[in-house]
């Protein structure tokens, strides 16, 4: 009986220490200053990402000394629809880079002011810690053993960045990575203006949440691989576009350039690329994937690729797979847009010279000769030979 009263008594006292700290909270929230709900307040939240940092006090306890992103809002004097833009996209082991935590993977893609796609740049990255979250993204300690360091990739991202607006779905988070990183390399960062379209979607659209995945479900936006640096970044580019059009933004000042940025492409590492068909065909996306410069090549570089083209096309077939591998493979040896569009030239001129070896050019060699060259993109590349035949044909 007395283990029962006892146990009562201990439970009326939690309960009223219960109601007196709730009465304590509602009295220092009445007591805040009137400003925090003002009208300008409220247009501050709306054009400063929020729900990741509170404010410059908590970023100094994660030794983030110092803004890298300016971010838009209504009141700036350029218009964000008159910029270039580099949307940035990070996958890493953990979210607290203030605790160690590094980027795995990074990918940058370029767009002109209208939207036009220019450029891609990704790759996987050697952490020098464990990943113990692949589950998350799917990068595992074997996947980034030969990928390079984020040491030997940021000067170049910089680069990419420099003169641009830089947008993000959730930017504060790819904001401090990109401190630290930059911390980390020792090198210097200009303030990038930036779009953060998390809290852009927060304010336009009313859905229960505004995660990349579900804003972009909603506005009918594909997404081909979630928590991949690169689809990820390509779908926060359309979501961007989309965005921009109901609601003005504008910056402060222009984009700065990164005057010290190195502009030497470097090594990369990349996932095996998703490869959509399309109405243009395989190939037409593998090369919208490459950079508009190439590395320094050698000869070994372009005959790994032209090797892998033939294995590829024995068949007169090009499976999504294949497609894939070979962009991956032009990727990572650094062939540029321009030059594969070349060497898949110089693989199409090969195939005419051996349909030619015995100087008559059969029906049955020239449907070949069509469809290799419309899967590699140039499917008016034998109308000549095709007219010829019918000339030569003719006078027979």
């Amino acid at each position: 009986m007395e283990i029962v009263l006892l146990t009562g008594w201990i439970f009326i006292l939690v309960l009223l220490w219960k109601i007196f700290t709730a009465s304590l909270s509602k009295s220092s929230l009445a007591s805040e200053p009137a400003e925090k709900n003002s009208p300008n307040q409220r247009r501050y939240r709306t054009t400063r990402p929020f729900g990741i940092y509170r404010g410059p006090e908590d970023w100094q306890l994660r030794g983030f000394e110092r803004n890298v992103f300016l971010y838009a809002s209504e009141e700036g004097s350029v218009s964000v629809n008159s910029l270039p833009f580099a949307v940035i996209h990070f996958e890493t082991t953990g979210i607290k880079p203030f605790h160690k935590h590094k980027i795995v993977e990074i990918s940058v893609v370029l767009f002109s002011a209208d939207g036009k796609h220019e450029e891609t740049f990704s790759s996987l990255i050697k952490p020098g810690i464990p990943i113990s979250n692949s589950v998350y993204h799917g990068i595992s300690d074997e996947d980034v053993k030969d990928a390079p360091g984020m040491e030997d990739v940021l000067p170049y991202v910089l680069h990419l960045l420099s003169g641009r607006l830089v947008v993000s779905h959730n930017a504060p988070f790819e904001e401090v990575f990109l401190y630290h990183a930059a911390q980390r390399a020792g090198l210097p960062l200009n303030l990038f203006c930036a779009v953060d379209t998390l809290s852009l979607a927060r304010i336009c659209l009313d859905i229960p949440n505004h995660k990349l995945g579900t804003v972009c479900d909603y506005l009918g936006i594909g997404m081909t691989g979630p928590h991949e640096a690169e689809p990820d970044a390509i779908a926060t580019a359309k979501l961007f576009l989309n965005l921009r059009r109901r609601r003005g933004l504008s910056v402060p000042q222009m984009p700065l350039v990164q005057e010290s940025a190195k502009t030497d492409r470097p090594r990369l590492l990349i996932r095996r690329p998703r490869i959509l068909k399309g109405t243009e065909g395989y190939m037409a996306n593998v090369i919208r994937l490459l950079p508009m410069s190439s590395l320094q090549l050698d000869s070994q570089s372009e005959a790994a690729y032209m090797d892998m083209l033939t294995d590829v096309l024995a068949d007169r077939k090009l499976q999504r797979e294949e497609a894939a591998n070979l962009a991956k493979l032009a990727i990572e040896v650094g062939l540029s847009a321009q030059r594969v569009r070349e060497l898949n030239k110089s693989f199409l001129d090969r195939a005419l010279e051996m349909a030619l070896e015995d100087t008559r050019l059969e029906a049955e060699e020239l449907r070949n000769l069509k469809v290799l060259a419309k899967l590699l993109g140039s499917e008016g590349y034998f109308d000549d030979l095709k007219a010829e035949k019918k000339r030569r044909d003719s006078l027979q």
